[in-house]
């Protein structure tokens, strides 16, 4: 669990090196704003990790987080220009019935999940819809983190099983 000393050298690394970074990473990715947003992310990201933190590796967390942010923002941009040269190479027939498919998928989908019992759905909901991994649903959820993986897995297993029956 954090204590005050953690937030306190998180605290200071961010005020003694935001600038410097914020100006790194913008290099990069030439777009200043977002290089601000992406260092408060980590920054935050890092806060919410419940390890206790070692001040002499914070440089290196610190880095090796946005490095991951920003690969997986890189990922993101290659997957959209990927999709839209599908799109616009593509008959506007064949692209308006794969539409199509993606809103059925999403009705059974949500079919689905409304087929759950209640307690499944919400952590299902929140790992699905909201990206949460199973620490912080069961944060929110104020349940024990075995609680909440098995409710995920059986909702998983659900979903999965209906979707592939309505699918087929």
């Amino acid at each position: 669990m954090r204590c005050k000393e953690d937030f306190d050298a998180i605290g200071s690394y961010y005020d003694a090196n935001f600038d410097t970074i914020v100006s790194q990473i913008g290099c990069q990715i030439k777009d200043i704003d977002e290089a601000k947003d992406i260092v408060q992310n980590a920054f935050l990201r890092i806060m919410s990790m419940k390890e206790r933190l070692m001040p002499k590796l914070l440089p290196a967390l610190i880095h090796r987080t946005i490095r991951n942010m920003l690969m997986d923002r890189w990922r993101h941009q290659h997957y959209v220009r990927e999709h839209a040269e599908y799109i616009r190479y593509n008959d506007k027939d064949e692209c308006s019935e794969s539409v199509c498919a993606v809103h059925e998928i999403q009705n059974v989908l949500e079919k689905g999940i409304s087929r759950l019992d209640e307690n499944l759905a919400t952590v299902y909901r929140l790992n699905v819809y909201e990206e949460k991994q199973v620490a912080e649903i069961s944060d929110e959820l104020e349940l024990k983190y075995k609680t909440t993986e098995n409710r995920l897995y059986f909702a998983r297993k659900q979903v999965r099983e209906y979707v592939s029956r309505m699918l087929a």
